[in-house]
Parts: C-alpha cells; structure tokens; sequence
C-alpha cells in the first residue's frame, strides 16, 4: 500500500482548541482503499451459488430498502451535516422512499428507486458498488465475512440495471463559478441569445440558488458563502423554462428554454484541458509537460494506480526534472481514486519521512461497532464538562450519543530507497471538482507543507472519509452499497466539508474564466499548459518566478 506505519488516536483532553489529540494508545491498521479501478475478475466462494437475488417478491424489496435505511439511519456518518448544509432531512422521507419502492413492478424499477434514494444524499462517498470496486472488498479481510456473500453476477446484474436510470433533469450550459451559474456556450432561446460570461440570475421567477436547493439535484458546498450549489445547473425535464440573465453590461434579460443541452462537454469548460498540434483534445489519466527552465507539471484526471508503465513514466519524468526549481502536480477536475497513487509519488520525491493526520468521529450505531471495534475501546468523555472549548466547535451531532469520541488516524510516509531527494518548490493545484483521494492530496500538503496549494476550494471528501467507508449487503437482492460510518473533522474539531477545503493561495478570475470559454466556442486551437488562458497555472508561475513563498 505504499506507506509506512498507521497510527490511531482518539481525541482527549486539552486546554488548546488547536492541539485537541494525546495519544491513548496505538495500533497497527488496514487503510481501506475503496475507490479504485481494477478489472472485474470476480471472487469466487462457496456462496456464490446463492440463487433468488433477483426477480424480487415487493416484500423482499420492501424488506432490503427498510434495512437499508435502518442501518443509514444508525450508522452512516453525515446524515446530520446533509441536513445542516442542503436542507434536506434524509430520515424524514422513510415514508416516501418505501412507497416507491412498494410500486417498483420489476428489478429494473427497484434498481433504480434504490439508486436515486443514495443519490438524494448528495454524497460522493454513497453509492452501489461497482464490480470493479467489488474485487476490492471481497479480498479485503475485514470485510470478507460481508462480502462472499455477494455473487459476482449478483453485482453486475443490479450495478447495470442501477446505471440505466434516465436522467430525471436536463443540464443548461451554465457552470457554477464564484458563487454564480455562468453561461459557457452560445445558447438561443426564444426571446434572446445568451452570450459566454452571462449569468443565469433567476428560474422561472425563483432565485437561482433557491431554484437548485429545490431541484436538489448533485448539490455541493460552497464553504466561503456557505451555501449549496450544484456544479451544473439542471432544469426540469420537460416544458418550457424561463430564464432570468444578467448579461455583461449588467441588464436583466429574460428568455425560455426550448431545448435540452445534453451533449456539451462540461468539464471541457474549466481548465485544464490540453490539445495536440491538431487541436484534438488530450484526455490521460496522466499528463506529464516541462515548462523549460521552470517547473516540471504533472496532471492527473484520475488518481488511478500506477501500472508498471506509467510508474516508469513518471520516474523518468521526475528524473528529467529534478533540477527544475518547482513542481506543478494538477489535480484539478480529479474525482479521486486510489490514496496510495499519490502516497507513492510523495515517497518518490521525499527526502526524509513525512507524517500526515486525519480526523474524524464514527458513529456509534451497532454495525460501526461491530466492524470497527477499536474506535469505541476508549470510554467518550462528556466534552461539555470536560473541555468546553472544544464541545463549541464540534459539530453538534457529535456531542450526542449518535457518535463516538472523535478519532485521529496517524500516517507516516517513507522516502522510497530511489527517491530523488527533490529540493525545489511543489505545487498543488485544485478546483471545485477536486474530490476524494485528489482532495485527501491537498489536505496532505496543507497539513505538512510538503507542498503550497493554489487554486478554488475543493470538493472534499479527502480528510478521512477514504479510511471510513465500509459496505453494506442488502439481505435479497445482494445490492452492495457503500457509505461513510464517520464525519470528517478539522484538527480543532470543527467539521471538515463545511469550514475547510481551501488552498494556501486563492484564485479564480472571472474574466479569465470567461476568455478561455469564448476561445473554445470559437475553435481556437489552444496551446497546453497556455497561463494566458488558465489563472490558476499563471499565478503559480508568479509565485515560482517571485519565489514568494517558500518551501
């Protein structure tokens, strides 16, 4: 796995709200990794001849979806801060989602109510297993007794009849910048033509931000004004829309959607993308430039394992480089994927060992207990007597019995015996859809200085919630759903996705966010790695050049 030695401590006593963790003891444990991409070859047991998971009796789908919901209601570690954040009380629709689950007339149907009951958390960590992430569960040891008993057809057949749901809204060209829905594409409309840089104000008379949490459809959090939002905006499916825009001169223009946008590429609008001489578009989980005389830059779209091909690539990238005074590593627009990828390049490049925490609080529900043991064998002190200055900053989920006593995890990370001893500055940068693995990288090197972080604030999910995810086996169809048993914390104590998530330095530029969408629309065949058209990489270049901050 890449890492040297894994520490746990609970939280205790302290007289500092910035220093809240002693150790109370240590253990040796499995970091679980459960967002990679493996290939499917299955996992064969004895209980893979389990018959009767599908064409499924209503009583037997009534029966999953209450268990389901039980053990989510009991253990699963954000319901509290989804309600505090978007408004939406999860719990309170038990009778809803079993209605429809009660009219589901086939698979297909149940399958796809269960699919958009964990999609209405709006939680990345909350999802059907894939059968590529299966292959990791049912190897792993701690969850074995799970998992075998999960066939193999079992996972693909309800994970495909799970990826047909049709979409229940149509996506508008307008992506979520600074607190805004800013038009990315020419658009016509019945009334008007909306223009690159105009900003979709109102929806059918309702603001825009009380539109979105209304539809809440993939809402995310804005941690600097402290609102949801949903990187994209989505419409109704059907009918006519009207929309109210304020266009570059500041007028209010109204106009009516007739049409959908469905095949626009979204993530094509938020740097970086890279061209060839061609102009076709670059699209590698693994990027590698030279900036000559700067800085080595490293893109990853992906944080996908290295294969033997792409680790020599990157050691021979790395080594051609290594008297660069900087190193750009973008992880912008990276969803996640495996801990250990960027674990392995930190070791890679480091000179000594580096220690890393993460904190969070497990809930306390039977099956968490049961699984993890080891967070409930120290006795929850009552923090509002204990330590009151932390009882104020913990979320307030957490002083109830709901939880445990917050947890920190400990790891430390070995130099590789080739290491190449990099001396120069590193770089990090992030955007809005930096998420897991690649978000658990910019809070690594926060939290180290390994490396300055420069960009938006991200999408979470890295500061624990990749060690706290643990599966769960629907007793008749065999569904594996995945969620998160624990809430993420800062080190004083405070949430982690709702007060956090920010880089070092902060960018993000209206106007040149607005020229490189209109370079687009226009066919310019953009050079890579160009800062005239990305404010992110220009200003690290300034920083590089000015050497403003050190390393």
């Amino acid at each position: 796995m890449g890492m040297g030695r894994t520490d746990h401590k609970h939280y205790a006593r302290s007289n500092r709200r910035t220093s809240v963790m002693k150790v109370s003891r240590s253990v040796i444990c499995l970091i679980i990794l459960p967002l990679v991409t493996l290939t499917f070859s299955g996992c064969n047991s004895p209980t893979n001849s389990i018959v009767n998971w599908k064409n499924l009796t209503t009583e037997q789908k009534l029966e999953d979806f209450r268990y389901l919901f039980q053990a989510f209601k009991d253990n699963h570690g954000k319901l509290a801060m989804i309600k505090r954040m978007y408004g939406y009380d999860w719990v309170a629709h038990e009778k809803e989602f079993e209605e429809e689950v009660r009219k589901t007339k086939d698979d297909r149907e149940f399958a796809y109510v269960i699919d958009k009951i964990l999609d209405s958390l709006n939680d990345g960590h909350t999802w059907l297993v894939s059968p590529a992430e299966w292959t990791v569960y049912c190897t792993n040891p701690l969850f074995y007794h799970l998992t075998r008993k999960v066939p193999a057809e079992a996972v693909t057949y309800w994970y495909e009849l799970a990826s047909g749901r049709p979409r229940d809204y149509r996506v508008f060209p307008a992506l979520y910048f600074e607190g805004e829905y800013v038009v990315v594409v020419d658009v016509t409309l019945e009334d008007c033509r909306a223009k690159p840089g105009w900003v979709v104000t109102r929806v059918n008379d309702i603001e825009v931000d009380n539109f979105v949490v209304q539809q809440g459809k993939h809402l995310r959090y804005d941690p600097v004004r402290r609102k949801p939002y949903s990187p994209i905006l989505g419409l109704p499916i059907s009918g006519k829309v009207k929309l109210t825009f304020r266009n570059a001169s500041g007028t209010y223009v109204e106009g009516e959607v007739v049409s959908s946008y469905e095949t626009w590429p979204a993530r094509r609008y938020r740097p970086p993308y890279y061209s060839n001489e061609d102009g076709t578009w670059i699209d590698d989980s693994l990027f590698l430039s030279v900036i000559p005389g700067v800085a080595g830059y490293m893109h990853f779209c992906r944080m996908s394992s290295f294969d033997e091909e792409d680790l020599t690539s990157v050691k021979e990238f790395l080594a051609s480089v290594k008297d660069l005074p900087a190193l750009i590593i973008d992880v912008r627009g990276n969803p996640g994927g495996y801990v250990s990828a960027w674990q392995k390049l930190v070791m890679l490049l480091a000179s000594e060992p580096v220690r890393y925490q993460c904190h969070f609080a497990p809930r306390s529900g039977s099956y968490v207990r049961k699984l993890f043991p080891r967070y409930f064998e120290v006795e929850k002190p009552d923090f509002a007597q204990e330590d009151p200055e932390l009882a104020r900053v913990l979320p307030p989920e957490v002083l109830t019995a709901d939880f445990h006593s917050p947890f920190t995890e400990s790891t430390k990370l070995l130099p590789d015996p080739n290491s190449l001893k990099y001396a120069g500055k590193i770089f990090v940068l992030t955007d809005y859809d930096t998420y897991s693995a690649a978000d658990s990288l910019a809070y690594f090197s926060k939290q180290t200085k390994w490396a300055t972080v420069i960009g938006t604030f991200t999408d979470g999910g890295g500061n624990g919630p990749y060690a706290t995810l643990m599966p769960l086996v629907l007793p008749n169809s065999r569904m594996l759903v995945l969620f998160p048993f624990a809430l993420a914390l800062e080190p004083d104590g405070r949430s982690y996705e709702e007060s956090s998530r920010m880089p070092d330095v902060y960018v993000a530029d209206r106007e040149t966010f607005v020229k490189y969408v209109n370079a687009l629309n226009n066919g310019e065949k953009l050079k890579s790695l160009d800062p005239e058209y990305d404010a992110v990489l220009r200003e690290c270049l300034k920083i590089i050049k000015h050497s403003t901050i050190p390393r």
